[in-house]
This record gives C-alpha cells, structure tokens and sequence, in this order.
C-alpha cells in the first residue's frame, strides 16, 4: 500500500486509499495506522484505520471491511498482480 498521497481517479476507484503514515520497521511489530481516502481538496478525504505488519521482505495488513456500493478502495501495488499469476497457474478460483 503507498504511503504517500494517492491522486483521486487512481488505482482504478474514485477515492483511493493510502498510508498516511510509514509503514513499521520489523522491530515495531503490529502497528495501528491510518488510511487516507483522496478527495477533490483534501488528499485526506475520509480515513479508517487498519493493522499492519513488517514481515521482513513484505507487510501484512489487517484491513476495515469497505461497502461494496462505496467509491473507496485500498490502493495497492505491483506485487498484487504476481500474486493473482500465482493463484492462475494453481487453479485456484477468486
């Protein structure tokens, strides 16, 4: 997830969410952070706030449930996308 503001219309949703603050080091552990929503004069719209992780090589974040009807979502990144190659090549149905 970037943590840094997210323009609206990007990552394919109207309000995108982001960061709003770095993400932990490994030390830190379970950390509470902040997700931004990207309005028209704000880039912190509205906000929720999620856990997350450092696992070393990658974050794991335990996210708030957004309606399915909204205009926001969690902006993500690249590694998503090797993620769902994997899951293709297993079979697996999303």
């Amino acid at each position: 997830m970037p943590d840094k503001c997210v323009l609206m219309e990007r990552c394919g949703i109207k309000h995108p969410g982001w960061l709003k603050d770095e993400h932990p080091t490994v030390a830190e552990g379970v950390v509470t952070r902040k997700v931004c929503y990207s309005g028209i004069e704000d880039c912190c719209w509205q906000s929720n706030i999620v856990k997350v992780k450092n696992c070393g090589g990658y974050y794991v974040y335990e996210l708030q449930r957004i309606k399915t009807n909204s205009s926001r979502r969690y902006c993500g990144n690249a590694g998503a996308c090797k993620l769902y190659s994997f899951i293709k090549r297993r079979n697996v149905k999303l």
